[in-house]
């Protein structure tokens, strides 16, 4: 069976904010280790950062055992090279209400093609700006849509040489792309303002459940 490793990534500070309790790095460990537990492949469990001990620190309670990258993001694909995979997925750490749910739909998006990750539509109203930031036009918002995590890429098409673009690994011209519908709370928090809308959005969503 193929092998798979699953990388959490740490991209900004934001993922040691707590919320609802648990620091966001957590809580996309936790969900990855969910999906390693449960998926039938072979894996390993990494986080990906360039500060391993605020990762350390922030994951001390922690009862699982993952494995460390010591790395700035845009040179991840370099410092997994070495690494035993066919199939690598990975998980942004600023998606903490992913469920390991996602991350199995996104394995199964992996059938007939080589990099596959989760995309939602935009229900927002978007706008264009000029270069004096004024709004100009009203974008179709069929044509654009919100990405998620994870993605899961076959170690095949992985460009170790080159440059990110729009995936999270430099991928080789020949690859071949898919999307899975992405869950809707699998949003990205980017800053503590974020944090505690989302906080007070699950807090609402508890009472109302009651």
């Amino acid at each position: 069976m193929p092998k798979l490793s699953v990388i959490v990534t740490v991209g900004s500070p934001v993922v040691y904010q707590s919320l609802d309790g648990e620091n966001l790095l957590t809580a996309a460990l936790s969900a990855a280790y969910a999906f390693c537990k449960e998926t039938s492949l072979p894996n390993k469990l990494y986080v990906a950062a360039s500060d391993i001990d605020a990762v350390r620190e922030a994951t001390k309670d922690l009862t699982f055992e993952f494995s460390e990258i010591k790395t700035e993001l845009n040179q991840l694909a370099s410092a997994i090279k070495n690494l035993d995979f066919e199939m690598v997925a990975i998980h942004d750490a600023q998606r903490p209400l992913t469920r390991s749910a996602q991350f199995h739909r996104t394995l199964e998006g992996l059938f007939g093609c080589d990099a596959v990750r989760p995309t939602m539509a935009f229900t927002e109203t978007l706008k264009a700006i000029n270069d004096q930031s004024h709004l100009t036009h009203t974008i179709d918002r069929t044509k654009v849509r919100r990405v998620s995590s994870p993605e899961i890429i076959r170690r095949t098409v992985i460009d170790f040489d080159g440059q990110a673009d729009s995936w999270a690994l430099p991928l080789l011209p020949e690859a071949r792309l898919s999307e899975v519908e992405a869950d809707p709370e699998s949003l990205r928090i980017n800053s503590a303002d974020e944090v505690t809308l989302m906080e007070a959005f699950l807090h609402w969503q508890q009472r109302i459940a009651k």
